[in-house]
């Protein structure tokens, strides 16, 4: 197995109330600089969806699949979560995870047959 068969990417969003979101997403920074500093993190950007006021999307890409899990015991997302327990989710958060080659990979086969 090469090293981008084994990665994991996740891809996600989240809905908060319109009006939170600038606070949700100034919060997430600190988390995003500190996550990237991670051994397990190729990637990783939270950003706002420029149509929906209040949608939040996630990008991820982890070296190894027990990154998530190693990243989500972090006490720099464990703080992350404490700090926007306030905020009400309306809608998610809706995750997609990715165990394949790298998703950025789109040769001739990466769509399938």
């Amino acid at each position: 197995m090469s090293p981008s068969e084994s990665q994991m990417t996740v891809i996600g969003r989240l809905v908060v109330d319109p009006a939170e979101r600038a606070e949700w997403l100034r919060h997430a920074g600190p988390l995003v600089r500190l996550t990237r500093q991670e051994p397990g993190v190729i990637d990783y950007a939270v950003g706002a969806d420029v149509v929906d006021g209040g949608t939040i999307i996630f990008y991820e890409r982890y070296r190894y699949p027990a990154a998530v899990d190693e990243h989500r015991n972090a006490d720099h997302f464990k703080r992350f979560v404490q700090e926007v327990s306030h905020i009400k989710v309306l809608d998610g958060p809706i995750l997609a995870s990715f165990l394949e080659g790298d998703p950025h990979d789109i040769g001739p086969n990466a769509i399938g047959d």
